[in-house]
């Protein structure tokens, strides 16, 4: 996987197309930080890609989320402490 810097993408944007020739991705770079992916496709498959692409996005996303509820406790709940929850939610919005 090649890293390419945004300011080098800017000034060069042809340098992004020919290592797109010979990579699958490449890393737009900003201040030394992954900011986004440029990935070569074929038109003929470019709504299977964006559909893969953004069902990773969503898995990714929800492994972030257990994750955190494993680390707060959140995941330890039980149905009656997630009722009181709601409850106590609904509660508050009245007032």
């Amino acid at each position: 996987m090649k890293y390419l810097p945004f300011r080098e993408l800017r000034n060069n944007p042809g340098k992004a197309w020919k290592l797109l020739e010979s990579e699958p991705e490449i890393v737009i770079t900003n201040n030394g930080k992954p900011t986004c992916i440029l990935s070569g496709v074929n038109e003929d498959t470019l709504e299977d890609t964006l559909r893969s692409i953004r069902r990773a996005k969503a898995q990714s996303a929800l492994a972030g989320l257990r994750r955190q509820a494993e680390i707060s406790g959140v995941s330890r709940m039980t149905a009656e402490d997630i009722e009181k929850e709601i409850a106590d939610a609904r509660k508050s919005r009245r007032k």
